[in-house]
C-alpha cells in the first residue's frame, strides 16, 4: 500500500510541535548590576535559536562469567551543553554581557600579576536559573525546561560580513549547568482551528509572548 500523507497526519489529531515556537530566560547572577545591566529581573533574551540539551545514562559492564555476554548498568547520568544564539543588537548589549560575565568567572581580556589566575567562588558567577519554554501553536507552554547554577563556557565566532548589508548579528553561547528539570503543565483542549498554520502568519497568543526584553 501506498505511502498516505493524510493517513499519516490523521495519527496525531493534536498537531505537531513548531521548533520556532519557544523563548528562553535567564536569571542574571548579582554581580552584573554592578556593570548597568538590569540583574534584578528575569531577562527574556531575543533568542533566534536554542537547543533542548540531551541527557545520557553513564554505564558499567560487567561479565558474569568468562564467556557470557557483557550486560551494562546505569551508574550516572550526564547532560548536554545548553546553547543558545542570540540577535546581537545595535549597542552589543548582548555581546558584551556575556563577554563580562566570562571575565568574572576567568581574566579573558588581559592576564597579568593583578588578576594571579583567581577563579571565584561558584555562587559569586553562577546564574540561579534559566528556563527554555517550548509552545504549542496556540501559545501554550507545552514542555518548560528549568535549569540550575548556569554559566556561560564559550562564546562562539561572531560573523561580521559587508557583502551580507541586511543581515543581523548573531552570538552562539553555550551554557554550563548543573542538572535541569521539566514541568509539563496540563495543555487545555482546544477545538480544530481552520485558520492559516502560525509558521508563516503567528496567532496573537503566540506573537506576544516571543522574546523582546532588552537586557539593558
Amino acid at each position: 500500500m501506498a505511502f498516505n500523507v493524510s493517513e499519516f497526519i490523521s495519527r496525531n489529531p493534536a498537531g505537531f510541535g513548531r521548533s520556532s515556537h519557544f523563548e528562553f530566560d535567564i536569571a542574571l547572577p548579582g554581580f552584573l548590576k554592578e556593570k548597568g545591566y538590569n540583574a534584578d529581573q528575569i531577562i527574556k533574551f531575543t533568542t533566534i535559536a536554542a537547543n533542548i540539551p540531551g541527557v545520557s545514562l553513564d554505564t558499567t559492564s560487567v561479565r558474569r562469567s568468562g564467556t557470557t555476554y557483557k550486560e551494562f548498568f546505569p551508574i550516572n547520568v550526564t547532560y548536554s551543553d545548553l546553547s543558545v544564539t542570540l540577535l546581537s543588537d545595535a549597542k552589543a548589549s548582548n555581546l558584551n554581557m556575556i563577554k563580562d560575565w566570562l571575565e568574572k568567572i576567568f581574566p579573558v581580556g588581559a592576564v597579568d600579576s593583578q588578576y594571579n589566575l583567581r577563579v571565584p567562588y561558584r555562587n559569586e558567577y553562577i546564574a540561579p536559573t534559566a528556563t527554555l519554554k517550548h509552545f504549542n501553536p496556540q501559545g501554550d507552554v507545552i514542555i518548560e525546561y528549568n535549569f540550575y547554577d548556569v554559566f556561560p563556557e564559550r562564546i562562539g565566532p561572531v560573523s561580521l560580513n559587508w557583502a551580507a548589508m541586511n543581515d543581523t548579528a548573531s552570538i552562539n553561547v553555550e551554557f554550563k549547568y548543573k542538572y535541569y528539570s521539566q514541568f509539563r503543565p496540563a495543555i487545555p483542549e482546544s477545538k480544530p482551528s481552520s485558520k492559516p498554520s502560525p509558521i508563516g502568519n503567528p496567532q496573537p497568543a503566540l506573537t506576544n509572548r516571543l522574546p523582546t526584553t532588552s537586557i539593558v
